[in-house]
């Protein structure tokens, strides 16, 4: 093999083989229990250096990429509000307005971390609605 051949092959796994520092991290959310349906999972780092990072859960599963730190976990599950909103005449109004699932110690006011010291699928958060 050439050295151009082997130069070429060492780019293409220096620039492609994790280049970005980041590695993957999955889990499962329950809620009592029970798979949380749906929502959204929010990962900030604790020392508020570096970017934040969002994943989608559904059917209680989540997965995605992140910077080996600590970071502080928000974890939202938005669902329809049992009273809807009637039309307001003066302005855009209607419909159904949402609600937040979870007590706010799981976003808004979170209690939660997660310390990434490697890729895992095992980064799971156990939530209790009292």
């Amino acid at each position: 093999m050439s050295n151009v051949a082997v130069a070429g092959i060492l780019i293409v796994c220096v620039v492609g083989c994790g280049g970005n520092g980041l590695t993957p991290v999955g889990g499962v959310v329950t809620l009592d229990g029970q798979a949380l349906a749906e929502g959204t999972i929010h990962f900030a780092p604790a020392d508020g250096q570096g970017p934040s990072q969002a994943a989608v859960i559904r059917e209680g599963k989540y997965s995605t990429e992140l910077a080996l730190t600590k970071y502080k976990v928000q974890i939202f599950a938005p669902r329809p509000a049992k009273v809807v909103a009637k039309l307001d005449e003066n302005g855009p109004g209607g419909g159904p307005r949402m609600e937040e699932l979870l007590p706010p110690r799981y976003n808004i006011q979170s209690e939660l971390t997660l310390n990434v010291t490697g890729a895992t699928t095992a980064a799971n958060f156990e939530l209790r609605s009292k």
